[in-house]
This record gives C-alpha cells, structure tokens and sequence, in this order.
C-alpha cells in the first residue's frame, strides 16, 4: 500500500491505492472501463462506410468500391498538381490517346454530365479560357458564320425572341419548308433572292416565335414593316 493518491483511469477521481498496480478507485469503474474499450474495439471493427458489417479490412466487400474512390478523392486532394502532370502526360501518350479515341462516347457523357453538375464552376472556366484566348474565339466565330450563314441567322432569332421572352421556336428545317412552300419568292411582294423571317404579330406586339407567326420576305419589305401588322402594312403599299 503506498502514500500517494492517484487518478481513477475511469471517472478521473483521487483516491489512494491498496496496491502498487491498481488503476481504478472501485470495481464499478473497473467494469465500466472494461466496457468502453470493448465497445471501441467493436467499433474499430465496423465498415468505415456503412457502419453495419464487422469487418477484418476496414470496409465490407460491398463498400470497398466507394471507399477505393474515397481514398483516391482524397489523394488526389492531397497532390492535386503531381496527378494533374501524371493525367496530361498520359493523354499524350499512345496508350492513352488510343483510349480515348475508343471510348469517346463515353468521355463525352462523362463531361455532360459533370457540365450539368457543375454548372457554375464549369461557366467559370470557360470565361477564363475565353478571356485568355480571346483574339483565336473571334476569328473561329467570324470563320463559322461564314461557313454556316443560315445557323447564324437562325442563332440570331432565337437570341432575340429570347430577349423579348417570347414564347415557341423554330428549326431551320421548319424555315426551309416555309420558303419552298412560298416558291422562294416573298410573301409580300413575290421577289426572288435572299429571304428574311417576319413574324405575322411583331414580337413586340406580343407575337409568338412560332412558325405559324413567320412569313418569308425580303430584305426591303422587311424593312418597310418594321412593328406593323399585315394588315397595317398592306394598306401602306
């Protein structure tokens, strides 16, 4: 029996030992400590991810593909810059440029889906990429109009129903049917040559953008019409 007091491993209490080797004021704080340190080790024991299997490993077969991809998650947290040369060499490889050229399907619904995920981030980069590369954007732009004048047009349209909120659309197939259908000529006047979409309802008379609300005409009838009606213009001719 010694002289000094010590602390109870359990509740933390003074209490002066009969024995040189006793770790514990009383027997109740012997057992409850028994207790917790089993309860730990079965914890230790549970599956990290779903915390209901008892495992050897630290996740159960049916976790183990969602904990490899934690792991990988967090070392690539961890050397981000190290994993980025390793991608960016291995693209330039054969193998892997082999690899992508036979799984680019799948590469593409991949960056879709991250696209529709990550909408704000994925909006952020392509800003920055557009800003560092401005001058070779506009020259690819100012090439694809020339090459594809009536997607040009078409993009046009849209973009100024869309800031009127106007409701319905049209594709350029529906466009072609409506100018063959009127013989290539204008529904007002009847030339021929180089024909412009006029909505019957100006939009901003609350005409809708649908097909049925375009006519064909050319440049100058066009011009003329400005925000009038059908029957407005037609009683100026």
């Amino acid at each position: 029996m010694t002289d000094q007091t010590i602390l109870c491993k359990q509740c933390e209490m003074e209490f002066l030992p009969r024995t040189s080797w006793q770790k514990f004021c009383s027997l109740r704080c012997s057992v409850q400590n028994r207790m917790r340190r089993l309860k730990a080790s079965r914890q230790r024991n549970l599956c990290v991810v779903c915390g209901l299997v008892k495992v050897s490993r630290k996740a159960c077969p049916n976790c183990r593909p969602a904990y490899n991809a934690l792991l990988a998650r967090q070392y690539q947290q961890r050397n981000s810059q190290v994993c980025a040369t390793r991608v960016k060499e291995w693209r330039q490889s054969p193998a892997g440029q082999k690899w992508r050229a036979e799984n680019k399907a799948k590469l593409n619904k991949q960056a879709h889906n991250w696209q529709m995920n990550h909408r704000e981030q994925h909006g952020a980069a392509v800003r920055k990429c557009y800003a560092r590369n401005r001058n070779y954007y506009l020259q690819k732009h100012k090439e694809w109009q020339k090459a594809n004048p009536d997607l040009y047009r078409e993009q046009r349209r849209r973009k100024r129903a869309r800031l009127r909120n106007a409701p319905g659309s049209y594709d350029l197939r529906q466009w072609r049917e409506l100018v063959e259908f009127y013989g290539g000529r204008c529904a007002y006047c009847g030339r021929t040559g180089a024909l412009q979409p006029d909505h019957k309802v100006p939009l901003s008379r609350g005409g809708t953008n649908y097909i049925e609300n375009i006519l064909p005409v050319c440049g100058s009838c066009n011009a003329k019409k400005g925000a009038k009606t059908i029957g407005e213009f037609l009683g100026t001719i």
